[in-house]
């Protein structure tokens, strides 16, 4: 397996990052190498779970997306397969010739890529998988890999970090005309506690800054809760906008949730990811550790653009 690979990557979804925290990764993982020069070939389920939701956020904003990954992402091959019995002929032709390939073994070297906490919070939901037909297990971080290795008896499994795109990621010019913005879900409870404290508390006392929230599964009592703090709810955003959009603030968040932190990965992806997104005069990136220990209000410079 030396020189040029063809690799055949199958994840959730290529095109929405609805909720869909990984996508933004695995474009960049296979951005680069297709630029590396190896064959790469991108898989996923037609009406996936994020697709159909993105959908649901209403034609125009769904097209928007569409056109913006395939403007940032024009090289990417993206090939759609349906869960029926159509796909083992499909899996059959299409990984006739592949090098690697991630999640499905159709006789050579497949890798079965962890990137969500689960194998910790969940592990029957892991263990259903046949973890053994796979040739090596990629995990995201150190703490599941050695839940692969000593809890699931998996004997090839390797530390595999998250990393920031940094082709698509990265400070952009732009005319700041928002204060404060924080990007993320409300999500499943994992960071309810820290968002009231870090970010809606404060802006009731902000109330002469312009202060906005992106992100999905807002449910309708927290966006009351975020009005009646004087935040603006922009709602769904897609990861290919995200970098325009945060250059236009003074102060950017990162809030990661309870569970990242178990895993000690949260504080080097979130600088990585973030920073290197950001043009901010004031960026503050807290792993959550840090946000417990320390007093409430660390995460607001002391004076703000503009103040006096």
């Amino acid at each position: 397996m030396i020189g040029r690979l063809r690799i055949c990557i199958f994840a959730h979804s290529w095109i929405s990052d609805w909720n869909h925290g990984n996508a933004h990764f695995l474009r960049g993982l296979a951005y680069e190498l297709d630029r590396l020069g190896h064959d790469v070939r991108c898989y996923e389920e037609v009406d996936s779970w994020s697709m159909t939701n993105l959908l649901e956020e209403g034609i125009d904003r769904a097209t928007e997306a569409f056109r913006n990954f395939r403007k940032a992402f024009p090289t990417l091959d993206v090939r759609f397969y349906r869960n029926d019995a159509s796909l083992l002929p499909f899996l059959e032709e299409q990984l006739r010739e592949a090098d690697v390939a991630l999640k499905t073994k159709l006789g050579f070297r497949a890798l079965f890529h962890d990137t969500h906490h689960r194998a910790y919070t969940n592990p029957k939901e892991i263990l259903r998988m046949p973890l053994a037909r796979f040739d090596g297990v990629l995990a995201f971080g150190e703490a599941i890999r050695r839940i692969y290795a000593d809890g699931f008896g998996v004997q090839r499994v390797w530390t595999f970090h998250e990393a920031a795109d940094t082709a698509h990621f990265r400070p952009l010019p732009r005319e700041e005309d928002t204060d404060v913005i924080w990007v993320g879900n409300w999500g499943d409870e994992e960071r309810t506690r820290e968002l009231e404290e870090f970010l809606i508390t404060p802006a009731r006392q902000l109330r002469n800054r312009k202060i906005a929230v992106h992100g999905v599964r807002y449910p309708r009592e927290a966006q009351e809760r975020l009005t009646d703090s004087g935040i603006e709810f922009r709602g769904c955003m897609c990861r290919a906008g995200f970098t325009p959009t945060v250059c236009q603030a003074c102060l950017r968040y990162v809030f990661s949730r309870r569970w990242h932190v178990a895993f000690h990965w949260c504080a080097p992806l979130g600088l990585t990811q973030k920073v290197n997104s950001a043009r901010a005069k004031t960026t503050s990136v807290f792993p959550m550790d840090a946000l417990w220990r320390l007093k409430s209000g660390i995460c607001w410079p002391t004076r703000l653009p503009g103040s006096k």
